[in-house]
């Protein structure tokens, strides 16, 4: 369960990173 939330959380991240790259 815990490597499953790390993964969700890895994904997470990477999709708000890529929301601000977006945004500027």
């Amino acid at each position: 369960m815990g490597k499953n939330l790390k993964e969700a959380v890895k994904m997470l991240e990477d999709s708000q990173r890529r929301t601000e790259e977006e945004n500027g």
